[in-house]
């Protein structure tokens, strides 16, 4: 589970397949699924993920996939997904997608997704690019790159590519989206990340009494025994 005490990354169970099919309207069925879902294909859709979280990540076809919950509620609110291995995209480079269900929309659960996955790429996966692919008459999700610090990366796009590529290092400061909203679990203060070029994953989340901490997909695992 990933939260940033807002909305929490989660993989999802067959109870969710009802609010996934009630969830879906035209623009997520257009851009995302590619045809209405029902009970039946919901319910498959998210054993088939959950196969994927247990299986080898970095299979070609694999779909590590979360449901977007809001914290107050409890109630899924959309979808969250990364695919570290496709063919149109260069090694290392990982592609992130979400949904956000029309009552959920303008509360920044989008931002607030990819911010959660780009942490979870950089502390638990080989990633060294985030890339989001957006539709170009898609402003909401333009919008989303923008204030999640990507940058246009049409380059890494093919000669025929109809969408707007964007990407992010991961190997740098995290996605600004997911800044001032960590607290630290010993002490509660807020956390700031930490760059450090000799790390791993590049740094690590620090309070100001100096607890660090490194992402782990359960939460936070602390960096010092």
């Amino acid at each position: 589970m990933l939260t940033d005490g807002v909305i929490t990354l989660a993989v999802m169970t067959a109870g969710d397949a009802a609010a996934l099919v009630a969830g879906e309207d035209d623009a997520i069925v257009r851009r995302l699924a590619g045809g209405p879902a029902t009970p039946v294909s919901a319910e498959r859709h998210i054993r088939e993920r959950a196969e994927d979280w247990r299986g080898d990540w970095y299979r070609g076809g694999t779909k590590l996939a979360w449901g977007v919950r809001d914290v107050a509620t409890g109630a899924l609110a959309g979808t969250a997904e990364v695919q570290l291995v496709q063919p149109e995209l260069p090694a290392g480079a990982a592609n992130l997608s979400y949904s956000v269900f029309p009552p959920w929309r303008g509360r920044g659960f989008g931002s607030r997704a990819v911010a959660l996955m780009c942490a979870f790429l950089a502390a638990r996966t080989t990633a060294t690019l985030a890339v989001l692919r957006i539709d170009a008459d898609n402003a909401a999700s333009l919008r989303v790159a923008e204030r999640s610090g990507f940058r246009p990366a049409q380059e890494l796009a093919g000669p025929r590519a109809s969408m707007r590529w964007f990407a992010h290092d991961l190997r740098t400061r995290p996605a600004p989206g997911l800044q001032s909203r960590m607290f630290c679990p010993t002490c509660g203060l807020d956390m700031y990340w930490v760059v450090a070029d000799d790390d791993p994953v590049g740094g690590w989340w620090q309070c100001d009494d100096a607890h660090r901490w490194r992402r782990a997909f359960g939460g936070f695992a602390p960096l010092d025994p």
